[in-house]
């Protein structure tokens, strides 16, 4: 994870591998393509997506929401 300064948050790298994952989500899911990189990344952070976004809920098996 590459962090910048000027940013109040870290910036991540769509990275190959974030990006692969990111693209067996969106053909698994029928989700927006951006919201396969959240999730990916959340996956790979071990970490929950927090979120009102009802599209998440195909994720459930994938993620924690």
């Amino acid at each position: 994870m590459q962090q910048f300064n000027y940013y109040p948050i870290p910036l991540v790298v769509a990275d190959k591998e974030l990006t692969y994952e990111a693209a067996k989500l969106k053909g698994k899911h029928q989700i927006p393509y951006a919201d396969c990189f959240a999730a990916a990344l959340a996956r790979r952070l071990k970490a929950p997506v927090v979120t009102g976004d009802p599209e998440f809920k195909k994720l459930t098996r994938e993620i924690s929401i």
